[in-house]
């Protein structure tokens, strides 16, 4: 195929693409649960009173409560609702 056949190469958008940081929050956050849940095993393998067990489980709840609302909420919530709009039109 000769180059006049060929048809033009598109040319770059002028905006630079801009990266998220979102991976590295979810990595970070990941990574934070995993320690929190290792501490709690090990609170309550201890024979930990139970006031800190309480503390130790109380923590977990609240962590995976706060993974499900960075999940849901701030960052699929936006995307799900994009793609509504975009499916809308």
């Amino acid at each position: 195929m000769s180059e006049s056949q060929m048809p033009p190469r598109p040319t770059p958008k002028d905006e630079p693409v801009a990266r998220s940081n979102v991976g590295i929050w979810l990595a970070l956050g990941v990574a934070i649960m995993v320690v929190a849940g290792l501490a709690m095993i090990v609170t309550l393998a201890m024979g930990a009173p139970p006031l800190a067990a309480a503390i130790a489980i109380g923590g977990g709840v609240f962590a995976l409560v706060a993974v499900q609302y960075l999940l849901w909420g701030w960052w699929l919530g936006p995307k799900l609702r994009r793609d509504a709009e975009e499916e809308n039109r």
